[in-house]
């Protein structure tokens, strides 16, 4: 595919483990591919700012990455899983919005005994976050939810939804299997989503979404997975 957006820069210094943490059976989106996708997003929104959500946050390691990176392009941010520990997890990596945040988790790795070289590490990556730092971070709210069951209750409406659907090696759907869990969650994002609102989701190559429900705005496939770029059409 073609970057547009995420261009050639090296993203590495938010490689998981460094700077955002890892946390074991939870997978991470690549980071150029994220940021790729939140500019597509931008543009097709047409807002300075957009608010974001992923209802399926895992660690939070996607949303983390957009807003270190596009930080000023992001007025709010929501994550919610079903799992408490990767509720606990998203909460972690993304209380590094701030200077103060990242100072105090460099104090903590410090504290942890983390080598010279690690801490060196740490700061080289700190000073290529720096500089993409807004005055006024996003707003965030990281949340417990399943959004099979329903649509959470948001305070406003959602720019850019994103979401890595879980598909198998290292996370499944938590769900009863009464029916569909992809159809549920298709239906359950759409009441989240404003008018001009876009949804890039993420699943397995046989990943559709609903049959005129949206309008596709995009279609690229990254890998083993697909992802789709889609408005709904109601």
């Amino acid at each position: 595919m073609q970057y547009r957006f995420a261009g050639r820069d090296d993203y590495s210094y938010l490689a998981s483990g460094n700077v955002l943490k890892h946390f074991t059976g939870m997978p991470c989106f690549p980071v150029r591919l994220t940021l790729e996708l939140f500019g597509r997003a931008k543009e097709a929104v047409g807002r300075d700012r957009l608010r974001v959500y992923d209802p399926c946050a895992g660690s939070g390691f996607s949303l983390s990455a957009m807003g270190l990176v596009n930080q000023r392009d992001i007025e709010a941010i929501y994550a919610s899983d079903v799992d408490p520990a990767c509720v606990e997890a998203a909460r972690c990596n993304t209380s590094l919005f701030t200077r103060e945040g990242l100072a105090d988790a460099r104090k903590r790795l410090a504290e942890r005994g983390a080598s010279a070289e690690r801490l060196a590490q740490y700061d080289e990556a700190i000073e290529k976050i720096l500089p993409s730092l807004a005055d006024t971070p996003p707003r965030v709210t990281v949340f417990r939810h399943d959004i099979l069951l329903s649509a959470p209750d948001l305070p406003e409406k959602i720019d850019f939804l994103f979401a890595d659907l879980p598909y198998g090696i290292m996370t499944e759907w938590q769900t009863d299997g009464a029916s569909d869990p992809t159809e549920r969650f298709f239906a359950n994002v759409v009441p989240l989503l404003a008018p001009s609102g876009v949804l890039a989701v993420a699943g397995r190559k046989d990943l559709r979404p609903p049959a005129g429900s949206f309008q596709k705005l995009d279609r690229i496939s990254a890998g083993h997975r697909l992802v789709w770029l889609l408005r709904p059409t109601g």
